[in-house]
């Protein structure tokens, strides 16, 4: 008739564990059952079990004396009866128990103090259930929601409870709910909720991933009914001074408009957006979801010089710079596996940059001659280049690249191996859920510079001739080149002629030793990592006869 029991549980990533352990004796009218003292570990405290503890179980009445557990100053109980008696009561009581506790169940950073009780009797005939509850300062990730208080209360003669919170935040009342709670109704919920200049901060944990620096308000009325395993909201209401970050992009939006809820989804209506340019947008679209999970975002609209990209090399090293754009963006797809379709023209003050490589992984030549367009000089092609993360994220851009744009290709960042310049081309930029990033289409270089080097012998800064192409067939490393330019030098040919010791007389001519422009010519063709450098040089006003001192003419052709 006594049994002696023990029970433990542990979440061991988190350090927390239960040991427990009790009795229990059957009698001939009632059974009895005692916790003994027991060890209990949240976040590294220790609960303690009042031993002074009994329950006792008898046909319809149930006895619990001191059942209560505590840590420091925190501390819940339970104490009273569940019994035919309409006189006899059960109470629940919490006193100062922290929100942290919670965390490593649900997951989330949450801190505030929980107060409350509950009054419960005559649970058999005409049950009255009362409770009132309190959180103080409560805080999601370090943001302050504010202090919550409410009550509810069992009412007989419609059977259902009478509900009433609210939220004050910095002395100011920003959320109030209040309806009933029916439970023999299939809509057992039936609560109305006024939004006033409700903290839009609170949903950034749920977005993060992609969405940070979440600010401003919301105000509006919405109506909640369903069940509380499946509320369904619905209602409309405003944004006011609201802003947030986009992660990849590194670019912050402000934005008001208006906002509603259906039964599935969340939507907005011609929500105004600004940059910090003084660019703007328009957005329209829903956040479709199953039961407030599995999110589906379709929201989309036309933008007019627009901050689409503002990165540094340290944040995206496929590409970087600031981008601005007019046309059409929109994002489409579960949330977190989401698809980023843009359509857009480049504006002025667009800056792009796409690194290839350094001086440790792009080989030259070590010498180089000048001579005609038949010769060549290779660069080796390098290893594989590493790829930023983007796994889950799906971007897909067709831009429309005007003279506005500069644009900069970095063969060797540190020695200055660079083409850059302004020009034109339809070009498509594609990155899949697994980080792989593409690019299609031509950009014809109108005006612009190659600063070719050849380690510390050669470092000239030649221009580009327009109509200089870049091509992409998929894999950015993989384009292809078909680029001329041209370097203009003032040079004497002196050099070319005095070949031995018998040359000299050459040098005692001025028309010899005299400086004539040249031109040289740089033609770059075939892949973008390992292209063919051809090179020539012209001079058209070089004088072809040219007398020396022996009474010789000198024919420089």
């Amino acid at each position: 008739n006594h049994i002696d029991f023990e029970f433990d549980i542990d979440q061991v990533k988190y350090s927390n564990y239960a040991r427990l352990y009790g009795e229990v004796d059957f009698l001939t009218n009632e059974t009895v059952i005692h916790f003994m003292p027991s060890d209990l570990s949240i976040l590294d405290k220790f609960w303690y079990v009042n031993d002074k503890n009994l329950i006792s179980i008898s046909e319809k009445e149930v006895s619990i004396s001191n059942l209560s557990i505590s840590s420091g100053e925190q501390f819940i109980s339970i104490n009273g009866f569940i019994s035919p008696d309409p006189d006899k009561i059960l109470s629940t009581n919490m006193e100062n128990v922290q929100l942290e506790n919670l965390n490593t169940i649900i997951n989330q950073n949450l801190s505030g103090i929980v107060n409350g009780n509950a009054i419960i009797k005559d649970y058999y005939n005409d049950l009255f259930l009362e409770s009132d509850l309190s959180v103080e300062t409560l805080k999601i990730d370090e943001f302050l929601v504010g202090n919550i208080k409410g009550s509810n209360t069992w009412n007989n003669a419609t059977n259902r409870f009478d509900m009433n919170f609210y939220i004050n935040r910095l002395d100011q009342r920003i959320l109030d709910i209040e309806g009933t709670y029916t439970p023999k109704l299939e809509n057992k919920l039936d609560l109305e909720a006024n939004l006033n200049q409700t903290q839009l901060k609170i949903i950034e944990p749920f977005l993060d991933s992609y969405f940070t620096k979440i600010k401003g308000t919301a105000s509006g009325k919405l109506n909640i009914t369903g069940t509380l395993p499946k509320p369904v909201i619905e209602g409309n209401g405003t944004l006011e001074g609201a802003g947030l970050h986009v992660n990849y992009l590194n670019t912050d939006y402000n934005f008001e408009g208006g906002f509603y809820f259906k039964e599935t989804a969340i939507g907005f209506d011609k929500v105004n957006i600004k940059d910090q340019l003084d660019g703007t947008a328009t957005l329209s679209g829903t956040l479709n979801h199953d039961n407030f999970k599995d999110f589906y975002i379709n929201i989309g609209g036309p933008f007019e010089r627009l901050l689409l990209l503002n990165t540094t090399s340290a944040q995206n090293e496929l590409f970087y710079g600031t981008g601005i754009g007019t046309g059409r963006i929109d994002f489409i797809g579960p949330i977190r596996n989401m698809n980023i379709i843009a359509r857009a023209r480049t504006e002025k003050d667009t800056r792009i940059f796409i690194p290839l490589g350094d001086s440790e992984n792009i080989k030259q030549e070590e010498y180089i001659n000048f001579v005609n367009l038949s010769d060549t000089t290779t660069i080796e092609e390098v290893e594989e280049v590493g790829r930023v993360d983007l796994r889950g994220l799906k971007l897909d851009f067709d831009l429309d690249i005007t003279q506005d744009a500069y644009t900069e290709i970095i063969f060797d960042i540190k020695r200055g191996d660079i083409i850059r310049g302004r020009g034109e081309g339809d070009l498509k930029l594609q990155i899949d859920t697994k980080g792989e990033f593409n690019m299609f289409g031509d950009f014809a270089i109108q005006e612009g510079g190659y600063n070719f080097t050849l380690y510390n012998i050669i470092n000239k800064e030649f221009e580009i001739l327009p109509n200089s192409k870049i091509s992409w067939y998929g894999d950015p490393y993989e384009g292809i080149l078909d680029i001329n330019a041209t370097y203009n030098q003032l040079a004497s040919f002196l050099p070319l002629v005095v070949r031995n010791e018998n040359d000299t007389i050459y040098q005692e001519s001025l028309e010899m030793r005299r400086k004539y422009p040249v031109k040289v010519l740089l033609d770059i063709d075939g892949p973008l990592l390992s292209p063919a450098v051809n090179f020539d040089i012209t001079a058209d006003n070089l004088p072809r006869n040219i007398p020396l001192p022996n009474g010789e003419v000198k024919d420089l052709e």
